[in-house]
C-alpha cells in the first residue's frame, strides 16, 4: 500500500486506538460469562468467541465500510487522508483477527500452577532472598578453590609448573570475574531499591492524592448525583410522553433539522485545508508587464522598509524578478517580487497577522500601476475561496469582461486579494498583411512574411568553426534600420525589383500586447477571477 509514517498514518492510529480494544473486550466479557455459568476453560473460550464472532465482525465491518471507500477518492483530497483511511482500516482488520484468534487462545490457557507457585509465601521469601542476596562472594570463593583444586592435580614437577599459571592468569581472571560481579551486583541493588521505593511513594502517595480529591471533589460529586437522580425520574416520564405523541416528536426533529441546515450550517463555513497561522506571510507585487527588474527592485524596497518599521515585524525578505523556467509561472517574470515577512513570536498570532496585513494593505492601496496579493506558505495547493470564470471565443472581449469583473469583485466589501488569470504579456508588435493590396502587386504573403522574419531575426547563412566549436553565422539587417516600427514599415519587400514596395504598402504594422497564457476549460478558452475573503 506504501503507506509511511506520516502525520496522517499516525493520526489514523490516533483515531482507530479506541476501537482496537474494543473486539477483544466484547470477546474476553463473553468467555468471562461462558465460566460463569460453569462451562470449562476450552469450551467457555469456544462457545464465547461463537456467540459473539458474528456481531464482532458485523460492528468492525460497519467501520470499515466508512473509512475504506475513502481510499479511492480522488485528488487532493485522496491523496492527504488516503493514508489515514488504510491506517484506519488495516488496524481494525488486526484487532478482529486478534479478538477472534489470539483472545480465544489465551482464555483457553490454564495458569493456575503457576499462579499457585507465585502465591506460595515460601517460595515468595526465597525469591526475595535471592533477589536482596550478592553473589560476588561465593563466586570469588568458588572460584579460588577451584583454581586450587586444578593446582594440585598431578605429582609434585606438575605442580611446580602451574605455579606461574595460577599466580598470573589464574588468579587475575578471578578477581577481574569478582570485580566485573561485584559491580553488577551494586548496580543491581541499587536498580531494585529505587524502583521499591518508586513504588512505595506511588502506592501510597496514590493513596493520599486520592483522598485528597475524594475531599475536594465530593461537593462535585454530590451535585452530580443529585443530577442524575433528577434525569433518572425525568426520562420515563419524557419518554411516555412521546411515545404518545409520535408526530409531535416528529414534526420537532425534522424543525431541529431544518434549523441546523438552513442556519447554522451556512454560518460555520467549509474549506479543504485549514489555513495554518505561522506568524509568516508572502506580500506579491505585479507591476506593468515589461518594467525592467531594476525598477521593480528599487519601487519593491520601499515597501520592504515600510513593512520592517512596523512593530510587529521581525524581518523581511526580498525577491526581485524571477527566472523563467519550467516550473514557474507564466505571470511571473521581471515585472513581479515577493516580500516574506516574518513576525515576532508569542502572542495571539492569528490576531497581529490579520493586524499587520491591514497596515500593509493601507500602505499599498494607493500605489499606482501595481497589484498587490497575499498569500500564506502551506503544505497543499489548493483553490482560492472565490473563482469566477468566463468562457469565451474572442480573447479580446474575454479580457474586457474579466478586467469588468475583476473591478466589481474588488468594490464588494470583505473580498481581498482580486485576481484575474487573463493578463496581458510583453509588448509585440504585430503584422496584419492586406491578401487584396500583395495579390494586385503579384507578390506572395508567405514569401514577405518570411522575408521580414530573415530581416528582423535574422538566417543562418553559414558556420564559422574554430577547432571543434561551431558558430552559426546569422544574417540581418543592422539594428538602427530595425530599431522601431516605422523602420520595420520601410523594410522593402521586394528586393532586387525596379520599384522598391515598402512593407506599410502591403501591410499594417501595429503595437499590441498578447495574453501571456491561454486558459481552457473544457476546450473553451477561460478566463478566472479568484479573490480571497
Amino acid at each position: 500500500s506504501s503507506v509511511t509514517l506520516n502525520i496522517m498514518s499516525l493520526g489514523g492510529l490516533a483515531l482507530g486506538i479506541g476501537m482496537l480494544v474494543d473486539n477483544s473486550i466484547v470477546v474476553l466479557e463473553s468467555i468471562f460469562r461462558c465460566r460463569e455459568e460453569g462451562d470449562s476453560i476450552i469450551q467457555a473460550a469456544v462457545r464465547g468467541a461463537g456467540e459473539v464472532g458474528g456481531a464482532v465482525i458485523a460492528s468492525t465491518l460497519t467501520t470499515i465500510a466508512v473509512f475504506f471507500p475513502i481510499v479511492f477518492v480522488e485528488g487532493v483530497a485522496g491523496q492527504i487522508f488516503g493514508d489515514m483511511a488504510l491506517t484506519v482500516v488495516f488496524s481494525l482488520l488486526a484487532s478482529l483477527a486478534v479478538a477472534l484468534y489470539f483472545i480465544p487462545m489465551l482464555a483457553s490457557r490454564d495458569f493456575k500452577g503457576w499462579r499457585s507457585s507465585l502465591s506460595n509465601p515460601d517460595a515468595a521469601s526465597s525469591r526475595k532472598g535471592r533477589l536482596l542476596a550478592f553473589s560476588f562472594w561465593p563466586r570469588l570463593r568458588a572460584g579460588i578453590s577451584g583454581l586450587w583444586r586444578w593446582w594440585k592435580r598431578g605429582n609434585l614437577f606438575g605442580r611446580l609448573v602451574k605455579i606461574p599459571l595460577v599466580i598470573g592468569p589464574g588468579l587475575i581472571y578471578v578477581l577481574l570475574r569478582f570485580l566485573i560481579e561485584l559491580l553488577l551486583n551494586i548496580i543491581q541493588k541499587c536498580v531494585i531499591v529505587i524502583s521499591g521505593l518508586t513504588f512505595f511513594l506511588l502506592k501510597y502517595g496514590g493513596k493520599i492524592l486520592g483522598w485528597i480529591l475524594a475531599k475536594l471533589l465530593k461537593p462535585l460529586l454530590n451535585a452530580f448525583d443529585f443530577a442524575y437522580k433528577k434525569l433518572e425520574a425525568f426520562y420515563p416520564r419524557a419518554l411516555q410522553s412521546a411515545l404518545a405523541n409520535p408526530w409531535r416528536v416528529l414534526g420537532s426533529s425534522f424543525l431541529l433539522v431544518v434549523l441546523c441546515f438552513g442556519i447554522l450550517l451556512p454560518r460555520l463555513g467549509s474549506e479543504l485545508i485549514p489555513e495554518v497561522h505561522q506568524g509568516e506571510f508572502n506580500l506579491e507585487l505585479n507591476f506593468p508587464v515589461g518594467t525592467p527588474v531594476e525598477s521593480t527592485a528599487e519601487r519593491t524596497l520601499e515597501l520592504e522598509k515600510k513593512a520592517l518599521s512596523l512593530s510587529d515585524v521581525e524581518r523581511v525578505s526580498l525577491t526581485a524578478g524571477t527566472e523563467k523556467t519550467a516550473f514557474g509561472s507564466v505571470d511571473e517574470g521581471e515585472h513581479t517580487s515577493k516580500i516574506t515577512i516574518r513576525l515576532h513570536p508569542g502572542g495571539d498570532m492569528i490576531r497581529k497577522e490579520e493586524r499587520v496585513i491591514d497596515q500593509i494593505r493601507n500602505q499599498t492601496r494607493n500605489i499606482p500601476e501595481v497589484e498587490t496579493e497575499i498569500s500564506h506558505p502551506t503544505l497543499f495547493s489548493y483553490q482560492t475561496p472565490i473563482e469566477v470564470e468566463v468562457r469565451g471565443y474572442n480573447l479580446q472581449q474575454l479580457g474586457d469582461l474579466a478586467g469588468k469583473i475583476e473591478k466589481i469583485m474588488a468594490g464588494i466589501p470583505g473580498v481581498v486579494d482580486v485576481k484575474s488569470s487573463f493578463t496581458m504579456g510583453n509588448p509585440e508588435i504585430r503584422v496584419n498583411y492586406d491578401r487584396e493590396r500583395v495579390a494586385s502587386l503579384n507578390l506572395n504573403v508567405q514569401q514577405i512574411a518570411s522575408l521580414v522574419r530573415h530581416k528582423v531575426l535574422g538566417e543562418v547563412a553559414t558556420e564559422f568553426r574554430q577547432n571543434d566549436r561551431r558558430i552559426d553565422v546569422r544574417v540581418r539587417v543592422k539594428q538602427e534600420d530595425r530599431a522601431n516600427v516605422d523602420d520595420l514599415k520601410r523594410l522593402v519587400v521586394n528586393p532586387g525589383s525596379d520599384k522598391p514596395i515598402p512593407l506599410a504598402a502591403v501591410a499594417e504594422v501595429v503595437r499590441d500586447r498578447g495574453p501571456t497564457r491561454i486558459w481552457r476549460v473544457d476546450q473553451q478558452r477561460t478566463a478566472k477571477i479568484s479573490a480571497n475573503v
